[in-house]
């Protein structure tokens, strides 16, 4: 079972399945009363109607005088086996009602087949030629005749069908004065061919809608059953609409017959739309309306004396079909009890009410109307059951509304969770960040600061010399003021480290008579963790600091070059002794050697008599921030 179960909208209280039963079984006569009601005031008063009296199976080529039989022993069974039906009726007219008109008319408003009148033996109309093929010609009929020709004829109006069908002639027919019959006549193609031809159309655009509905939803099969049903029902009342056949008369019948499909269609269009696949039930109907349809359609053409026997076994089956649906919803108004399968049971009933109805008119057992009233059934059908998918429609899209804004509600809170998460994280983060660069801004301090402090401190205390306690203490200022640099703050951004920096050291190198140049690229802004300044700022300074002790130079060159959004190169260059090939690394190059490695790089030296390069690649850190 799909989701579409879940759809079905369950009324608030279960009511008694009695009263549900008793609402159907009201409903549906009541449907064919208003049927009946708006179509009686069409048709002429009764008194005009011209009742059916005598009959007989003859050739259509002369006007029998004498062989005539009481209508109430009709048989089909007399009618020609050999594919050609001529049957003459008469209808009698009660002369009395034309009262002193001396224009009458004969209003026929539904005919089946090719037809001649004759009043008093001379013939007033004939539809088409009686020759093969026979063709259906159903168009209302009005015939201005005169009332004194009536008179004559003792009110004796003798009608011939012929066609392929000799149950097809006349159901009803009205004479009397031609005003008030031509009324009904107007009427009737307003309300017979107009009204019911609007029905039609709305039907098919009904069915246009659902397809194109189910062509984006391939999953909702229930619309695409409906396109189909309504489709069927659409043709097959516009097979009563048409008036002039464009066909062979057995040919159109087939036709006509074989829009009974919709029967099985609307069995599985409602197995669709309360959720249920019942695929080999399904495939089991089909087959016999298949097998039963193809014999109707190959005696039809091959071995006509039979075609009528298919034609009836074929609608049996159809019949037996739309019982099976009507059960099927109504053990879905038993077990479910909601509005969707008690408004699709009124619509079983009612059609359940029309079929019989047609029929008996069909048979001539029932006189009232003027038509069947199969396609006003169908259009009521065609229309409910598009209400109920519009209904369904609607609501899941309120569903899927009411979804959506629930799952906006918890995507939006769970976003603030998530920030106010990521913010703590984030917190957590950054204090670990702070606490693992304290702890290195410690360690830095420890062993460098600190040991210049404690060497200091051991001069003092031997009583050296005041110049070398002096530069002991002054290298213990310049590296803690390269401390309080890299922790500054506002001075995270290279640029402005290395601005500071080149402005403490530019006069320490003047005062020792070695000029300097300071290369630094215009594009330095990235930032740099405490850790890394320090680091960068100590080899910086350690190779200056070299530079003036032991080099002999008179010229340094500062530079700090980005290799990319990562990486930068530092290096100290002087123009002075070099490196002594062999030589021992002094104290200040192993020291130059650790903070490249703090910078993630490895030291370089390149020296020559007049030229030595003291080098470091840098890879910058991630800077963390701390958020809200």
């Amino acid at each position: 079972m799909n989701d579409a179960v879940a759809n079905d909208v369950q009324v608030s209280s279960e009511p008694s399945l009695w009263l549900l039963f008793g609402v159907v079984i009201i409903t549906s006569p009541t449907l064919l009363m208003l049927f009946s009601v708006l179509d009686d005031p069409l048709s002429p008063a009764q008194q005009y109607a011209a009742p059916l009296i005598e009959y007989q199976f003859a050739g259509y080529d002369r006007l029998p005088t004498d062989g005539w039989k009481d209508i109430a022993a009709y048989d089909f069974a007399e009618a020609p086996t050999d594919g050609t039906s001529s049957v003459w009726i008469v209808r009698e007219v009660d002369v009395q009602v034309l009262g002193s008109s001396a224009q009458s008319g004969i209003f026929i408003p539904y005919l089946y087949s090719n037809f001649a009148v004759y009043v008093n033996g001379a013939l007033l109309l004939q539809t088409a030629p009686h020759t093969k093929p026979y063709y259906v010609n159903r168009a209302p009929r009005i015939i201005p005749v005169a009332t004194e020709q009536l008179r004559a004829a003792a009110g004796r109006v003798v009608i011939n069908g012929v066609t392929k069908n000799p149950n097809h002639y006349p159901f009803n027919m009205w004479v009397g004065p031609y005003d008030e019959i031509v009324a009904s006549y107007d009427s009737h193609y307003v309300h017979h061919g107009l009204a019911p031809l609007i029905a039609v159309v709305v039907t098919l655009i009904l069915a246009v809608a659902m397809l194109l509905l189910y062509a984006f939803d391939r999953r909702r099969s229930d619309y695409g059953w409906y396109a189909l049903t309504v489709t069927l029902f659409a043709a097959h009342s516009g097979w009563f609409l048409v008036s002039h056949t464009p066909i062979d008369a057995t040919a159109w019948s087939l036709a006509g017959r074989l829009t009974l499909f919709m029967a099985l269609t609307t069995v599985i269009f409602y197995h669709r739309f309360f959720g249920y696949q019942y695929r080999k039930r399904e495939w089991f109907l089909f087959l016999a309306l298949f097998v039963s349809g193809a014999l109707m359609v190959y005696t039809a053409f091959y071995d006509f004396s039979r075609y009528q026997i298919w034609m009836d076994r074929f609608t049996i089956v159809a019949g037996l079909v739309m019982i099976y649906a009507n059960y099927f919803i109504y053990a879905m108004l038993a077990r479910r009890r909601s509005f969707e399968a008690l408004v699709l049971a009124i619509v079983a009933a009612n059609g359940i009410v029309v079929a019989y109805r047609d029929m008996f008119f069909q048979l001539g057992l029932v006189e009232s109307g003027s038509q069947f009233y199969i396609q006003y059934s169908s259009a009521f059908a065609a229309l409910v059951f598009g209400y109920l998918l519009i209904r369904r429609f609607n609501a899941s899209a309120r569903q899927v509304e009411a979804l959506n804004t629930h799952l906006e509600e918890r995507i939006e809170a769970k976003s603030e969770e998530l920030k106010e998460t990521y913010a703590a994280l984030n917190q957590e983060q950054s204090r670990r960040v702070l606490a693992d660069e304290r702890a290195r801004i410690m360690r830095d301090m420890h062993d460098g600061l600190g040991g210049q402090l404690i060497h200091a401190l051991a001069l003092a205390e031997k009583g050296e010399q005041p110049g070398a306690l002096t530069d002991a203490l002054g290298l213990a200022l310049q590296d803690l003021r390269l401390i309080i640099d890299s922790l500054a703050p506002d001075e995270n951004v290279l640029d402005q480290l290395l601005a500071s920096f080149r402005h403490r050291s530019t006069p320490m190198l003047e005062e020792a008579g070695i000029a300097s140049d300071w290369l630094l690229d215009e594009d330095l802004s990235m930032q740099v963790t405490p850790h890394q300044a320090l680091a960068l700022l100590r080899f910086l300074q350690e190779g200056i600091t070299n530079a003036m002790k032991h080099a002999r130079c008179n010229r340094v060159r500062i530079t700090v070059a980005a290799l990319d959004e990562r990486r930068l190169r530092a290096s100290v260059e002087d123009d002075g002794i070099g490196i002594a090939p062999g030589v021992k690394q002094g104290r200040g190059l192993r020291n130059m050697q650790i903070r490249a490695r703090e910078m993630g790089g490895e030291l370089t030296i390149e020296s020559t008599p007049g030229s030595t390069i003291v080098a470091a690649l840098m890879v910058l850190e991630e800077v963390d921030t701390v958020v809200g």
